[in-house]
């Protein structure tokens, strides 16, 4: 997913001035990009990742995610 570079490096705030992010921050965003791109896929998703299906399942949960929101919403 190297077309996620570029999303890692546009969140406002100091933490982007330094270059650092939070890594749930990187995590989710990285999450978000995929389910877009794979038009909420969750199979093909997990597997861009490089994580297990259920992983990915448990994460959209924390992050309060939806993929069937991502469907149709080009990046």
């Amino acid at each position: 997913l190297e077309d996620v570079l570029p999303l890692l490096t546009e969140r406002p705030g100091r933490e982007a001035r330094r270059g650092v992010h939070p890594l749930k921050v990187l995590e989710r965003q990285a999450i978000e990009h995929a389910l877009t791109r794979f038009q909420g896929n969750r199979t093909r998703t997990a597997e861009a990742l490089g994580i297990g299906r259920r992983t990915l399942q448990n994460k959209i949960k924390l992050y309060g995610l939806s993929d069937r929101q991502k469907v149709g919403q080009g990046s």
